[in-house]
């Protein structure tokens, strides 16, 4: 009973636990497990470890700045055919789907299928969005539903957004509270990633004719040649550039197992 614990109790547990606090991931406990477990004990854990993780349970996708270690991935039981994204973004993206995030708790199963649809390569996506191939994005594409939408721009670095309906349409906006963009800087560390909720969910998504996949008012796709991001209006500022080439793509149906 940690009430029942005298200053000098916490003095030797301190004193034991010095080297090993350092390697808990504490910022993969959810908030009611730390209060209830971690909480009690909070004058054995430094002053900045304690403000930084109520910061990551207070703000919304914050990034751990201390005790960060990478995301445990166990035996998951996925495939998925990408030439872009692994099973550590994989995974990430399931979190998101469900609403949670990069810090909660990973499941050796995912929850979802991710099919591919549509595939571009360099040169190819750069007219995806304005001549003739978005004709074929929509072939491929429209009526199926929940769909990931994965850009690879500067290298490494992906952009990308989900839409929970789905891309037919004759130039209209469709509305919903669960669409999101997100900015990943490396792929090898999840922790990088920035994610943008949708906060106009009446623009959350475009579906046109003479466009391919468009989140917002071209919070992350325009209708030209190139991304952009510079007048965003449906989604928050996630640090993705203002315009950017697209090197290639991917667009995964979303299927629940």
């Amino acid at each position: 009973d940690v009430t029942k614990f005298t200053l000098e109790d916490f003095k030797i547990l301190e004193k034991i636990l010095s080297e090993l606090i350092q390697l808990v991931r504490f910022h993969q406990i959810n908030g009611k497990e730390f209060v209830l477990e971690v909480w009690p004990f909070r004058q054995l854990l430094p002053d900045n470890l304690i403000e930084d993780i109520l910061r990551c349970y207070l703000i919304s996708n914050a990034v751990p700045l201390h005790n960060v270690f990478p995301i445990r991935l166990g035996n998951i039981n996925v495939k998925i055919e990408s030439v872009i994204i692994n099973k550590k973004i994989v995974l990430l993206l399931t979190k998101w789907i469900d609403g949670k995030t990069i810090n909660d708790k990973s499941s050796k199963e995912t929850r979802y299928k991710f099919n591919l649809l549509f595939r571009s390569g360099y040169g190819f996506l750069a007219r995806i969005f304005y001549h003739k191939s978005h004709k074929t994005f929509h072939q491929k594409c429209d009526n199926k539903g929940a769909t990931i939408v994965i850009a690879r721009i500067s290298g490494s670095m992906l952009v990308g957004g989900y839409n929970p309906l789905d891309w037919n349409g004759t130039n209209i906006w469709k509305q919903t509270k669960d669409s999101f963009i997100f900015l990943l800087s490396d792929l090898n560390n999840p922790q990088s990633a920035n994610l943008g909720r949708v906060t106009n969910k009446t623009y959350a998504v475009y579906c046109g004719n003479d466009h391919g996949p468009t989140f917002g008012g071209v919070d992350l796709f325009d209708p030209n040649n190139r991304g952009n991001q510079e007048h965003c209006n449906s989604y928050p500022n996630i640090g993705i550039p203002a315009s950017f080439e697209i090197s290639d793509y991917e667009v995964f149906q979303v299927v629940k197992n």
